[in-house]
């Protein structure tokens, strides 16, 4: 027994003398000593940029420092948007810019995040635009935000919702189909409310643009109107046409239900009327002139060539497509007032378009439900402007053709027209995209930043770590990695 005790005690005695050996006084927060040598010092973490988006805010208020990856922090536009570690080592940085989105303008997110593809990205964490928390997404279930029969019929479908406000302007007519100059003609519209929910018609737009390009009346309206469903309403306003050619009336109306719920289908709110105007007593020669809606030879817009030979004859050309791949483009002659044309191959423009309804558009699979979050781009285009961008394997051509409120815009993506709304999710053109803003002329909108980038030493608590204490030995003179429990400091 008494040898046994001894044994014991023998190798307590070394153990002792082996800790004694491994852990020394000094070392960071009692390490193990470090090797013949090294020693410990201190390295600071980087943000390494990845990308920054840009989106339009009506305000933005910043918590913490307003860019500082090291710090966690939020901002709030109405939405609050905190600073995210996405992975161990990514960080999504939120901040105010300093700049302000000035219009008339459409900004728009092209391609792929959680308000346009909810089965591929998810409905929170990768939405740019929603309020943290906000669950409210196309595809969850339920009809509700935003969401209408019209633009998520996967949620708001006859089962999932019981009642919708349309408002819709049916027809509009004029009391002279061919008015001459000095004329004045009444312009009729009927409005309905075509949905199953009591609402208001909250306004009206109404805008005349002359043959010379010039506006000839343009006006808009607050309205309070209650409307019930079925009900149809009739308005006139007049207008007297002040130069010979064809005109371009342009009408609409907006709405809601009764307690606010928004107008389920935006695209049939509004119409243009074409309308030719004859001069009584011109000579047998005029000035000749020549006007188009789609910006030139563009064949990505189906556009319209209208205007006036010299011997007073009006004439009017639309983009068609002769095949599958082939179109015929019309468009104005420079400096000769005069329409040509032209027969084209969409794919000499890329390989994988062809012609659809007057325009080469993109074949694209929309890609939305393959299980891969693409992500995409926010652009900027003024009215009367086309922007382009390479996506999914190919040329995005986006128009804008015009901006009718501080909401709604008439918008081509890919030959595709469309009315949109801001704050709505479509799909057009192929394309996913979401409506940012939109603004009219001289109106202004803040702008919040997403940064994006990799923090080096990595990303906890939802801010870069600034710095970690690491071991350097002479040999490699490269840091290792830290021993033991070293908590980094922040």
């Amino acid at each position: 027994m008494k040898t046994q005790n001894i044994a014991i005690i023998g190798i307590v005695i070394i153990i002792i003398a082996a800790l004694a050996i491994l852990f020394i006084p000094g070392s960071p927060l009692g390490e193990l000593a470090r090797p013949t040598g090294c020693y410990w010092t201190t390295v600071q973490g980087d943000f390494e940029l990845e990308s920054t988006t840009e989106l339009p805010a009506d305000s933005c208020s910043y918590y913490g420092d307003n860019y500082d990856p090291f710090t966690e922090g939020f901002i709030a536009n109405g939405f609050v948007h905190y600073d995210t570690c996405t992975t161990a080592d990514k960080l999504d940085e939120w901040s105010c810019s300093s700049q302000n989105f000035t219009g008339p303008l459409v900004v728009i997110f092209l391609g792929e995040d959680g308000r346009t593809c909810e089965a591929d990205c998810g409905g929170l964490n990768s939405t740019l635009g929603f309020q943290s928390g906000n669950e409210t997404y196309c595809g969850d279930g339920v009809c509700n935000g935003n969401e209408t029969i019209y633009t998520c019929p996967e949620d708001c479908n006859t089962t999932n919702t019981t009642s919708y406000f349309d408002l819709t302007l049916i027809s509009m007519t004029l009391s002279d189909t061919t008015p001459e100059v000095g004329q004045t003609v009444i312009v009729t519209k009927k409005v309905k409310n075509i949905g199953n929910l009591n609402g208001y018609i909250t306004g009206s737009s109404a805008e005349n643009m002359a043959p010379s390009g010039g506006s000839g009346g343009a006006s808009s309206e607050i309205l309070m109107i209650s409307i019930a469903p079925n009900e149809q309403k009739t308005y006139t306003d007049s207008v007297t046409f002040t130069e010979a050619g064809i005109w371009q009336l342009k009408r609409g109306y907006t709405g809601k239900g009764i307690n606010n719920e928004t107008d389920a289908n935006l695209t049939n709110n509004n119409m243009t009327l074409q309308v030719t105007v004859t001069n009584s007593n011109q000579s047998n020669t005029t000035e000749p002139w020549c006007e188009e809606n789609d910006f030139g030879n563009k064949l990505y817009n189906k556009g319209t060539t209208w205007g006036q030979y010299a011997d007073g004859t009006y004439f009017s050309f639309t983009d068609y497509c002769t095949s599958s791949t082939n179109i015929n483009e019309y468009w104005c002659v420079f400096n000769t007032n005069a329409p040509t044309s032209n027969t084209y191959d969409c794919t000499d423009y890329d390989d994988l378009w062809s012609c659809v309804n007057g325009a080469c558009i993109a074949n694209i699979t929309p890609p939305c439900g393959n299980g891969v979050c693409e992500g995409g781009a926010v652009i900027e285009v003024q009215p009367g402007h086309t922007d382009e961008v390479q996506m999914f394997g190919t040329t995005i051509a986006v128009t804008v053709f015009d901006v009718y409120s501080s909401t709604q815009a008439n918008i081509t993506v890919n030959g595709q027209s469309a009315f949109v709304t801001e704050g709505n999710a479509y799909v057009i053109g192929g394309i996913p995209l979401f409506v940012e803003a939109v603004l009219t002329d001289g109106q202004q909108a803040a702008r919040k930043r997403l940064t994006t980038g990799t923090c080096t030493l990595g990303c906890e608590e939802d801010s870069c770590i600034a710095s970690k204490n690491v071991l350097i030995c002479p040999k490699t003179d490269a840091p290792t990695k830290p021993i033991g429990s070293s908590t980094p400091s922040r």
